[in-house]
């Protein structure tokens, strides 16, 4: 995992590496469509919390 800190805006970012498959499968999402990938993170996470 590669994580890099940006200067300007002092975010850090973390590079994902996914397959096709899971990127396509992703993308056919409904919600994913309007979405950066962070806000899909956030409600994948939720939705995961949620369920336990």
């Amino acid at each position: 995992m590669v994580t890099k800190s940006t200067k300007s805006t002092n975010i850090n970012s973390t590079t994902i590496r996914i397959s096709s498959s899971t990127k396509e499968a992703l993308e056919n999402l409904d919600f994913v469509r309007k979405d950066t990938f962070e806000e899909i993170l956030l409600k994948l996470i939720e939705h995961y919390k949620n369920k336990k």
